[in-house]
């Protein structure tokens, strides 16, 4: 006799860019403080999730072969089945797009749109911060990509305050072939910055800046920015060819190494984007997110 089918379901996984992201120092659990933009972007991972009626089983396919102890779907797939007592298998077939190791948080988004999967297979099993709470067991930015599409991200990611998205701006991401490890960057910027954190845009000005001021006039920083121009000497040459270029506003994603900028006309986009293609093959454009990706039935 055939198990039978619980439902399949497709969803898109987002990748995210940081406009905006301060360190504050080192907390007593080990984790750091951030004030951050975390803004979701069309850049996307896909996901294909069945389950079916079974014994407890995570199968993955199309992640490259990352161990299940390393893997943030495969442990949110098992922590969804431990808080909720359901059993059965759970498939997942991936089609990667977002670059690993790039501060763009693919990991993260597949976790939170696996989370959002199953919820919805099962019939909604878990409320909407019960679905936080799980992601937040599983990384820090996991709860982001449950809440989005943009928002004011304090805390050590647990604090997540949603804000109107900027609709009239298109970002060019590049990523640089070396990649970032977020742990590595967090204890490298915690021997190499000296000074006593302190942050140079008082929170509440954040969103303002965010949603009324020209991005020309933005001055958003990251506080990694420094560690990652003096270990890899070449991106100087890339932001002084994105400003050259005419960017109202270039910045680094997360710890990196994808870089981001903004520039006024979409004919400027295309035309810088030919051209750092040329030497950075990895190259988006992408746009700023308005909701949640839409979880689809597949027939």
């Amino acid at each position: 006799m055939l198990n039978r089918t619980c439902g399949s379901v497709s969803v898109k996984a987002p990748a995210k860019i940081n406009i905006h992201l301060e360190i504050a120092g080192k907390r007593a659990d080990g984790y750091h403080d951030i004030v951050s933009i975390f803004q979701m972007v069309s850049l996307y991972d896909e996901l294909a999730v069945t389950c079916i009626d079974g014994l407890r089983k995570i199968a993955l396919y199309g992640f490259g072969g990352i161990p299940p102890a390393e893997n943030l779907v495969y442990k949110a797939a098992a922590l969804f089945q431990h808080a909720t007592g359901i059993r059965g298998e759970i498939h997942v077939h991936a089609t990667k797009n977002i670059p690993p190791g790039a501060g763009l948080a693919g990991g993260s988004s597949n976790a939170a749109a696996i989370l959002r999967a199953l919820n919805r297979i099962y019939s909604g099993p878990l409320s909407a911060d019960e679905l936080r709470e799980l992601g937040m067991k599983l990384g820090s930015d996991v709860g982001f990509f449950l809440v989005g599409p943009t928002a004011l991200v304090t805390g050590r990611g647990e604090y997540i305050s949603p804000i109107a998205t900027r609709q009239d701006v298109k970002y060019l991401v590049i990523v640089p072939e070396f990649r970032v490890n977020t742990a590595s960057a967090y204890e490298l910027y915690d021997t190499e910055i000296h000074e006593k954190p302190e942050y140079r845009i008082r929170k509440e000005d954040l969103i303002d800046i965010y949603t009324t001021q020209s991005v020309d006039k933005w001055s958003f920083s990251n506080s990694f920015l420094p560690l990652v121009l003096q270990n890899h000497p070449e991106t100087h040459t890339l932001m002084e060819t994105l400003k050259q270029r005419g960017a109202a506003f270039a910045g680094l994603s997360g710890s990196g190494s994808a870089f981001f900028a903004v520039f006024p006309r979409e004919r400027e986009t295309r035309e810088i984007s030919q051209l750092i293609r040329k030497t950075y093959p990895a190259v988006f454009t992408v746009t700023s997110l308005t909701r949640l990706p839409v979880i689809s039935p597949i027939d």
